[in-house]
């Protein structure tokens, strides 16, 4: 006869169980996502080991090595699920506010477009990030690559438009780099990072999926 433990379902995988409402579990610091979420902006902008898993991707951070990753069941469960992408909206509306962004939805028929617009506090937030380059640049492109993995693609995309005019706004402020890294993060291929400069034919299996063959081979030529 099995043991009652074999019969156990498999645990959920750790972002899953951070970001699903029902469990709201704790990051690896303790902290939940419901914590992160009400925490004021001064402590948004110090604290600098919250990002990675409000925001996940499959690469490996360099700042933070013991960042949790997006793995196939992650990224199956966040496509399945429509109750965790609400929270990561939740979260990417938060990020939104701290960078005084604000982020609409217009019905138009039977769907629903999102547009990112300046808050009303957006002049008191922008010298925070309306600069050369910081470590908020860096947030924003995961931000961007984590929103396209996860399923808030529409999202993502209104996101770098808003983020494209205020750098055509702002060119002498914000440096063009950062620019780019954006684009790439909203326009690359999933299996092509934006920190990475050359393609060298690998990427994570399940985002390699959401291609054809042919269309990783047609991009593979592009960029050699």
């Amino acid at each position: 006869m099995a043991s009652s433990s074999s019969n156990k379902a498999p645990a959920e995988p750790f972002l899953v169980q951070f970001y699903s409402p029902s469990v709201n579990g704790p990051d690896r610091r303790g902290r939940t996502l419901t914590d992160i979420l009400s925490w004021p902006y001064e402590r948004l902008e110090r604290v600098h080991d919250y990002i990675q898993t409000l925001f996940p991707t499959p690469d490996p951070s360099a700042h933070n090595a013991a960042a949790p990753l997006v793995d196939r069941a992650t990224f199956q469960a966040f496509h399945q699920r429509s109750d965790l992408r609400d929270r990561l909206r939740e979260s990417f509306v938060c990020m939104l506010r701290f960078y005084g962004l604000e982020l609409q939805v217009k019905q138009i028929l039977v769907s629903k477009r999102f547009i990112v617009v300046p808050g009303t506090n957006f002049l008191e937030r922008a010298p925070l990030w309306v600069v050369q380059t910081n470590h908020n640049h860096q947030r924003i492109t995961r931000i961007i690559r984590s929103l396209r993995i996860l399923g808030l693609e529409d999202e993502a995309a209104a996101f770098y438009f808003r983020l494209e005019r205020i750098f055509r706004a702002n060119r002498d402020m914000i440096g063009r780099p950062s620019l780019v890294y954006w684009a790439r993060a909203a326009q690359r291929p999933l299996f092509f990072p934006p920190q990475d400069t050359e393609y060298d034919g690998k990427g994570k299996d399940f985002l390699l999926e959401l291609y054809s063959v042919e269309a990783q081979e047609a991009f593979v030529k592009q960029t050699t």
